[in-house]
């Protein structure tokens, strides 16, 4: 049994839901694990026509969990990124998936978070939901990610977002191109039935041709063959002494905050 994801399925529809609340969804392991075998057994199930995908609580996704990134840090580069391959694994199935994929987000997308929509044919969000690229703080880089963000977004908009680290809303993730339906504050459930109501009584057959048609033609190639440079960049930069020295500073003002809240 699944324990950092919770899977319901009503009618032709399953959704997937992160469900590592305490940790606002971040991204370890064990959830990639859940989360890619969810997605591929949907995909099997022929009666399933789409998969949404959602997070519990507050957050979306926080992205990679940085507490996997400190143990990487302590690998050999070669362990390291064998372990980083696992997200690019993820988010491949979700971009292959036969079935319509669809990112239902609220409150923070962040890094690996984007990735997870990014990958997704559709992305349903709020105009106040809070996007943002925050590797570039922590000396990282939004590598493994990079394929299916740059698929999805205006190159030059997610270029000078990825080096600033800012955040940014719904509003201009959907100018962007990342954000496909946006909602208001509040409407994000009524956007995604209304999507839902539109691929309705799609052809499942007819749906997974057309993604394989779609995906060959313009991305399949690119994105496997950048995959093992950027999962080797990232490797790279989890063990640089710039990212170790500011992987500390982030546990060590954790801690402090812990502190000063109890």
């Amino acid at each position: 049994m699944a324990k950092n994801i919770l899977v319901a399925t009503k009618g032709d529809v399953t959704t997937i839901t992160l469900n590592r609340i305490k940790v606002h969804n971040a991204l370890n392991p064990e959830t990639i694990r859940e989360l890619r075998m969810a997605i591929e057994a949907e995909g099997e199930n022929k009666t399933t026509c789409a998969i949404v995908l959602k997070g519990n609580g507050a957050t979306f996704c926080s992205g990679a969990d940085i507490n996997w990134f400190r143990e990487l840090s302590q690998l050999e580069i070669a362990e390291a990124k064998e372990s980083l391959k696992e997200l690019p694994e993820l988010l491949l199935s979700i971009y292959n998936s036969p079935k319509i994929t669809i990112a239902v987000t609220h409150g923070s997308v962040l890094g690996g978070g984007i990735g997870l929509a990014a990958a997704c044919d559709f992305v349903v969000s709020e105009q106040g939901c809070r996007f943002g690229f925050r590797e570039v703080k922590l000396g990282i880089a939004p590598a493994t990610i990079s394929p299916f963000v740059m698929i999805k977004m205006d190159s030059s908009v997610a270029k000078g977002l990825m080096l600033t680290g800012e955040y940014f809303d719904g509003n201009k993730a959907n100018k962007a191109g990342l954000v496909s339906h946006l909602a208001e504050n509040g409407g994000l459930e009524h956007k995604l039935q209304q999507l839902l109501k539109e691929v309705e009584g799609s052809g499942n057959y007819a749906v997974q041709q057309i993604k394989k048609m779609v995906n060959d033609a313009r991305h399949q190639q690119l994105i496997l063959k950048e995959l093992e440079g950027t999962t080797t960049i990232l490797a790279g930069l989890i063990h640089s002494e710039d990212a170790q020295q500011r992987m500390k500073a982030f546990f060590e003002r954790k801690k402090t905050e812990t502190l000063i809240n109890t």
